[in-house]
């Protein structure tokens, strides 16, 4: 009777082990873009938004800890440039070529461009009869916009920050994810259809992106099957869509 008692406690923690050690014994730090809907510190204190959620699914998926680090959009930059942090998930950025590794595509979001109420977008060209264009600094939204040297842009830290300025009529128009806007529009108690017609610019594809400079660069394709088996095209669409619900 004893032999077994040993033997079922034996198994017991044989099994323990085999389930902790199923996720792998290092932690990722995963910088986000800190602004609302996709990744924020809500007013208990904890980490939420719809990247947030997808960070989730990723880390149940591949086994491997992630640790979010919250930080404004042109430090998450550099933090990836120098491996400060080990991954990133935003908009595929070209001009961190040299410094990352492109792992893997992890949905698409709408990107347009906002203007004021009496403002109508209809084509590109109506964008140079605009004073001026609000736009997240160090962001890439769409190559022709990004590169247009003939349009003004305010630079801008976070969406809630270029919705203020619309507001104000400091700025005659806003660029950035639909999801992004609409969410910013609701801290001012409007929607996306409060404000004029807006011009759809491009679908802007987030992507995981790995430092170069990381130690864990070995996870890199445990990383890559993973976001592979939990891609949809307008996922952090729906993910913003199921955290609005419950918020």
């Amino acid at each position: 009777m004893i032999l077994i008692r040993r033997y079922v406690l034996t198994l017991s923690v044989c099994l323990f082990s085999l389930a902790t050690a199923s996720k792998e014994a290092i932690t990722l730090r995963a910088g986000l873009p800190n602004f609302p809907p996709f990744s924020y510190i809500n007013e208990q204190g904890i980490n939420a938004g719809a990247i947030v959620d997808y960070v989730e699914l990723l880390e149940n998926k591949a086994q491997i800890e992630l640790e979010v680090v919250h930080m404004p959009y042109a430090r998450l930059v550099r933090s990836l440039a120098t491996g400060d942090i080990d991954i990133g998930i935003l908009f595929l950025n070209d001009a961190l070529a040299d410094d990352v590794r492109y792992v893997a595509e992890v949905s698409m979001s709408k990107v347009i461009v906002l203007p004021r109420k009496e403002i109508s977008l209809n084509h590109y060209d109506d964008l140079y009869y605009l004073s001026n264009i609000a736009v997240i600094r160090s962001a890439n939204f769409h190559k022709q916009f990004d590169a247009d040297k003939m349009i003004n842009k305010v630079y801008v830290n976070d969406y809630e920050q270029g919705i203020r300025l619309l507001e104000l009529g400091r700025v005659d128009a806003i660029v950035g994810s639909i999801s992004g806007l609409d969410y910013a529009s609701q801290s001012l108690g409007k929607g996306i259809d409060d404000w004029g017609k807006p011009l759809d610019l491009a679908n802007r594809q987030w992507w995981l992106h790995m430092s170069n400079a990381s130690k864990n660069i070995s996870t890199l394709n445990k990383l890559k099957m993973s976001v592979d088996e939990l891609y949809e095209p307008f996922l952090v669409y729906k993910l913003y869509n199921q955290h609005r619900k419950t918020n």
